[in-house]
């Protein structure tokens, strides 16, 4: 017995002396970047749980302190466990402007859910070699938006009736939950078509994914790197998770790989078509239908959540909303074209998602050669650098009264019922612009948010239109975010109460 404590604690001796020397050589190259919170050995591994905790309170202080500048934070979701933060619009741009040969867009995700470990312990590497995967939500998914956004209503009109029947009573609802089942068919509707988007085990299986897979991201990235393996076999869902995606769709995707089979408008196809022959498998496309689910449900359920918060509380933009979607739906159905014209509900879900979002960063790119930015600051390769968007989207210099919620703050003339066509077309909701940075910027904006925009639209115009919603107890402030990190997350426990429209 005593040997083992020995054995241990020249182990963890060891260890401890590796880890402080990797740290001192790695803030080395970084010293001249100031930090918010403590840089020495013990001082940035409390600040990395710190900022765990309270990530968004460090990075709107780094934004006051250094505003215009780059600081960087202690944190374990980076391997260098430093993030290089820009303070302002112009870093953001800085970034846009790089190319694939000085950024990789890819690893900073992958280190942050710990993708290596989650998908086979170590094994399974297909994370890194996704271009096929990329060009079918950039091309194939988003041009076939439109041909298929009537089946996109269509299931949110049925999920609706299904986890929400509009009563004549409040009735109270658990916002998350019951959204989440109601994306998560309607997204699979358009993904991979009927019968399979209301099966109810394949879609509870990607509804408990999306969830525990960011839980075993976070574990994994909490831990010494020599426990990962055990903590990634643990807490991982991903290989289960799989294997009943492959037994539902294993059959459909045997069948499309045949040339003389008939191939459905779908993710599967898409997928199918743009892979090359190694990926041309039930595997793969299984794996990819997995990954494409987690970013879309993720994060679809998460803004819907904060904008049926915001209309619970704010009810003096309900009527003008309901009368806008009545107009256009009338006049052009639910079609894609008429989500473009629903500007004031595109104006009132952009400045739900300032106020909120799913990240308090975005822009996030790792440095395959040193960077330097605009304003002469250089940053090492192998760091990764991002921009800090939650603060930005309430600097003032940027947004008038950006703590009051305004729902026609991107309208392009006050006022008016349509505005100016091509200013509001510059203010929509999936619009890149430096100052607005929820789905990123450049060529590695976010794939998915055409589908991501207009299924939100889908669903709260049909919210608007069927039912009446408040807040329990008569709540006149939405329920605050959680934030873990880099991330954040609409209120997971917090109530709505639904009823049938009246008026």
């Amino acid at each position: 017995m005593v040997f083992l404590v020995q054995c241990v604690g020249l182990a963890l001796a060891g260890w401890l002396s590796y880890e402080w020397h990797r740290f001192r050589i790695i803030r080395r190259k970084v010293e001249h970047i100031p930090a918010v919170g403590p840089d020495n050995f013990l001082g940035a591994y409390l600040s990395a749980w710190k900022f765990f905790i309270c990530g968004q309170r460090m990075i709107e202080e780094g934004y006051q302190k250094y505003h215009g500048g780059v600081f960087r934070v202690a944190t374990f979701e980076t391997s260098s466990r430093w993030l290089i933060i820009g303070a302002g619009p112009q870093f953001a741009d800085d970034i846009r402007r790089t190319n694939d040969e000085m950024m990789d867009v890819v690893e900073p995700a992958i280190e942050y859910l710990q993708m290596d470990w989650t998908f086979g312990a170590g094994k399974d590497m297909r994370h890194r070699d996704g271009e096929h995967h990329l060009m079918a939500l950039k091309g194939l998914m988003t041009r076939n938006l439109a041909s298929c956004f009537g089946d996109i209503q269509k299931e949110v009109e049925i999920s609706f009736k299904a986890f929400l029947p509009a009563t004549e009573r409040w009735t109270s609802y658990p916002v998350r939950e019951t959204l989440l089942h109601i994306v998560t068919q309607t997204t699979n509707r358009f993904f991979i078509g009927l019968p399979l988007c209301r099966d109810r085990e394949y879609c509870v299986a990607m509804e408990k994914f999306a969830g525990k897979f960011i839980l075993s991201a976070y574990a994994i990235n909490l831990s010494p790197a020599f426990l990962r393996p055990i903590i990634a076999r643990f807490t991982s869902n991903a290989e289960g998770t799989l294997k009943v995606i492959q037994a539902r769709l294993g059959p459909t995707i045997e069948a499309r790989l045949k040339e003389d089979s008939d191939k459905s408008n779908d993710m599967i196809t898409w997928l199918l078509d743009c892979a090359p022959d190694r990926y041309r498998n039930v595997d793969d496309v299984v794996f990819r239908l997995l990954l494409t689910n987690f970013a879309a449900i993720h994060s679809t359920t998460i803004t819907i959540s904060d904008i049926l918060f915001h209309l619970a509380v704010h009810q003096e933009y309900i009527a003008p909303l309901r009368v806008e979607i009545e107009d256009v739906v009338g006049a052009n159905g639910w079609t894609k074209d008429a989500m473009a014209q629903l500007h004031k509900l595109d104006s009132f879900m952009k400045e739900v998602a300032r106020m909120g979002g799913v990240q308090i960063v975005a822009g996030t790119r790792k440095t395959k050669k040193d960077f330097t930015f605009s304003n002469g600051v250089t940053v090492p390769k192998g760091f990764t650098i991002t921009s800090a968007s939650g603060a930005q989207h309430y600097d003032p210099s940027l947004y008038e009264h950006p703590d009051v919620f305004d729902g026609n703050r991107f309208l392009a003339a006050k006022g008016a019922d349509q505005g100016d066509g091509l200013k509001q077309a510059k203010q929509q909701m999936v619009a890149l612009d430096t100052n607005y940075l929820l789905f990123g910027l450049g060529r590695h904006a976010c794939p998915g948010r055409f589908l991501a925009v207009n299924e939100l639209k889908a669903i709260a115009g049909y919210v608007l239109l069927n039912y009446d919603v408040k807040l329990e107890g008569g709540a006149n402030v939405p329920p605050g975010g959680l934030f873990f990190g880099t991330a954040r997350s609409a209120n997971v426990s917090a109530r709505i109460l639904f009823r049938k429209r009246r008026s």
